[in-house]
Formats: C-alpha cells, structure tokens, sequence
C-alpha cells in the first residue's frame, strides 16, 4: 500500500504490474525487466511483490503482469 499524497486520509494498493515493499512509499514501484506482478495488491496481500518470471518463460518489458512462453 502506499499514500499518494501526504496527508492523505487513506492508503491506496499498488495495481499489478507495480509494488511496494517499504512503509511510508508515496508510490509504487514498476517490476523490473525480467519480472511481474500478476495481481493487484489487496487487504491480504499489501506488499505483493514482483516476481522473477518462471524456467521456460520471459518478460521484456517493467510494469508486466504476465509472462511470455518461450
């Protein structure tokens, strides 16, 4: 979760293809080349983080969400 604007009266969850993993973050961070983030953060899942993609499959862009079979 992160506050897009200080002062802010709520927290917002990182969509997919993003992530934060620190408190206090003002946004979310993009997944690298070579990873992703298949879902969007929810009350059970605050901090998904990004993932390598799996043996047998690729991602070439930031911000996935899926993966590419070889």
């Amino acid at each position: 979760m992160y506050m897009a604007r200080p002062g802010a009266t709520a927290c917002q969850y990182c969509p997919k293809g993003y992530e934060t993993l620190d408190t206090g973050n003002t946004e979310c961070s993009a997944c690298p080349v070579g990873y992703f983030n298949k879902a969007p953060a929810t009350a059970l899942t605050l901090g998904r983080a990004c993932v390598e993609a799996p043996a047998g499959t690729f991602v070439n862009t930031s911000a996935a969400y899926f993966v590419t079979q070889w």
